[in-house]
């Protein structure tokens, strides 16, 4: 009977691509004597296990998937339960939940961090990539771009007061480190996205009715003066339409 008493964990938070097979490398190396050393078995099966992450690489998937199952392959053979020669491939059943599994956790991994499951999920549960999967990852990545640039400067905030970067004392003012003001009080961009598109769908429905009535002409340009004035509003100020960290400013 064996215990593993601890779990190493490292998060990639710059980078979801190729930092995270270059945090595999530790692993590999020590991967020696792992045959031979139970302490260093459960080290290396402690860092694969969470080294997964955020699989947007799918020659990253494949590296640390490999890993990952012949670590696991390692461990079932030394508590007896395969045989000396037995593989994760050799059971049907086993290889697909461990995909499954494997790129479910994935998905877990991203939502945490990202916002969206994982890219490129249907390589890691099928082997290849899919018209379903395709789609789900053009959709994923537009919800990325959305959230990282309009609601998780809150995310951050949070983040920063859990880990001690922005410390509140009774000393501090409790006024928010940066007032809004002037365009950056009413700055939202959900609600001047909605107002473009209002704009553009009246500038559309009066050039339909400009045939039977001039004056439609007239208002189908202010429509669309407004609606071009908004957007480049929000073009010429996105950094104030951004939801950006405001407790913690970082040293640069």
């Amino acid at each position: 009977m064996k215990e593993q008493l601890g779990v190493v964990r490292t998060n990639c938070i710059d980078c979801l691509d190729r930092t995270n097979v270059t945090q595999c490398f530790p692993a590999v190396t020590i991967s020696g004597p792992v045959q031979t050393s139970t302490d260093n078995l459960c080290f290396l099966n402690a860092v694969l296990s969470v080294c997964v992450f955020h699989f947007h690489n799918h020659a990253n998937r494949c590296l640390q998937s490999m890993i990952g199952r012949k670590m696991l392959e390692l461990q079932l053979r030394r508590i007896g339960v395969f045989a000396a020669e037995e593989t994760i491939s050799s059971h049907t059943n086993l290889d697909e939940k461990y995909k499954i599994l494997w790129a479910n956790h994935g998905d877990d991994v991203s939502i945490q961090y990202s916002g969206t499951p994982a890219l490129k999920g249907d390589f890691v549960r099928y082997g290849k990539r899919t018209v379903q999967g395709i789609l789900n990852d053009f959709y994923n990545a537009l919800g990325r771009y959305y959230f990282n640039n309009f609601s998780d400067g809150t995310k951050q905030d949070a983040i920063d007061l859990l880990q001690g970067h922005y410390i509140v004392s009774v000393s501090r003012d409790m006024t928010p480190p940066s007032q809004k003001g002037g365009l950056e009080a009413v700055a939202h961009f959900p609600a001047a996205f909605c107002l473009v598109s209002l704009g553009l769908f009246f500038t559309i429905l009066s050039l339909s009715q400009a045939r039977y009535d001039l004056r439609h002409l007239f208002f189908s340009a202010l429509w669309a003066t407004i609606s071009i004035g908004i957007a480049a509003v929000v073009k010429a100020n996105g950094r104030i339409f951004c939801n950006r960290p405001r407790l913690h400013k970082p040293r640069r």
